[in-house]
């Protein structure tokens, strides 16, 4: 009898973490290839090392609440790489200074971020259960928290996560498991990996480089042999597969869109700066109107991200806000970056290294239209019996999510 074999589209986080479940469940006895459109897999978790600078050009971490990432970490042996972020102060920035955010009751009474009244809105609102999530985040955060907590507290966490609008973003789809009933999985820690989030996409691709087909542009699924067929590519990859074959997928796809983000790196002598920073780094208000969404100290968070009496800084512009971001030159780029940190910090030096990365298109967005584009995509699903969907436009965007997901998909799938 032949051997049934499986193909995996795009060798993300999401693809290579299917990869492994697969192998994990079926060990040889099914050939498994993933295919990857790039010279090398690994999608925006990526990290770039140079002269003990760590920069991260896609996310620097992932929460400890996920079994399945524990489960995937372990597999691989990387158990005694992770490393756990440091504790330190976050902050929010509006009109050029710096407010810590509350950590805990009493630092959240004693802030002079709320007035008494949207203190007393906020707090009620924990117990305000009946709000229907089928609206707009920034709604449903408003009518339960009131309209200072959805612009101040709201709006730059969703920037943080989605690189999104809160008046776009759906809250449901964006954000329906933080509703759910919370899982008795421990307390979500931050953490990373000794030399970066690449550490995990570089292990799982030297684990399995005999199944990774880089530089493998596929145009159409007729030109793949195999059983059973997932998907892990973004939404507006995949589109293109069914142009000529299902064009209702074609464009339920399409309709997704995706946040641009540019990352830019910012290596510094610690005496570079007039005011030393401190803390994980701040998150910037839409309502500032800067394009930058927030900055991380990434030197303050983990270990090992710069050298000794050196600091190593990220910023992250653009967003579906500023969709320009992604057009402008990189040396500009680097230049904005630069005068952010010396108008919040001041500067007596400018950077000794830097990095820019471009992501034209970064993050997922689930809008207001998502639910009504993903009926449409599962029901076009049910033509293609053979193909399965997955990817971080499908069940979340963080690291977490997609692994998770790629560990669900391997359960479920029959061949």
């Amino acid at each position: 009898m032949a051997i049934k074999k499986i193909a995996i589209i795009g060798g993300g986080i999401s693809g290579l973490s299917l990869l492994h479940f697969l192998n994990k469940k079926y060990g040889g006895s099914v050939s498994i290839t993933l295919y990857e459109r790039n010279a090398s897999a690994g999608g925006n978790v990526r990290t770039s090392a140079e002269d003990d600078f760590v920069f991260e050009t896609g996310p620097n971490g992932f929460l400890t609440n996920q079994p399945d990432t524990s489960e995937l970490i372990a597999d691989i042996g990387l158990n005694n790489d992770v490393f756990i972020a440091k504790k330190a102060e976050r902050f929010l920035q509006l009109n050029k200074k710096l407010y810590p955010l509350p950590t805990d009751l009493f630092s959240f009474l004693s802030s002079s971020l709320f007035s008494a009244r949207d203190k007393f809105l906020l707090l009620r609102g924990i117990f305000k259960k009946d709000v229907s999530p089928d609206q707009s985040v920034y709604n449903y955060a408003a009518a339960r928290f009131g309209k200072y907590t959805a612009e101040r507290i709201v709006d730059p966490f969703v920037s943080g996560v989605f690189a999104g609008d809160v008046h776009r973003l759906h809250m449901y789809s964006a954000f329906g498991k933080m509703l759910a009933p919370k899982k008795n999985n421990g307390k979500a820690i931050l953490c990373s990996f000794r030399f970066g989030m690449g550490q995990l996409t570089g292990r799982l691709i030297e684990q399995y480089a005999s199944q990774i087909k880089a530089s493998s542009l596929i145009n159409s699924l007729d030109e793949i042999e195999a059983d059973r067929i997932i998907c892990t590519a973004p939404a507006y990859a995949v589109a293109g597969l069914f142009a000529r074959t299902n064009p209702s997928l074609t464009k339920a796809l399409e309709s997704i869109h995706y946040a641009p983000v540019a990352v830019v790196g910012l290596g510094f002598d610690a005496f570079a700066f007039k005011n030393l920073p401190k803390g994980f780094g701040y998150l910037v208000p839409s309502d500032q109107h800067k394009e930058v969404l927030g900055v991380l100290i990434e030197s303050n968070v983990f270990e090992k991200r710069a050298p000794k009496e050196r600091i190593m800084v990220r910023v992250m512009m653009g967003g579906r806000h500023h969709p320009n971001i992604a057009n402008e030159d990189v040396r500009i780029l680097k230049e904005r970056a630069e005068a952010e940190i010396n108008e919040i910090y001041g500067l007596k030096k400018h950077s000794i290294k830097h990095w820019v990365k471009v992501w034209p298109k970064a993050i997922p967005q689930y809008e207001l239209e998502y639910p009504a584009c993903l009926k449409a995509i599962e029901q076009e699903l049910t033509k293609i019996p053979r193909l399965t969907l997955a990817g971080n436009y499908l069940g979340g965007v963080a690291v977490n999510d997609c692994i998770y997901n790629a560990k669900c998909i391997a359960n479920k799938l029959t061949i």
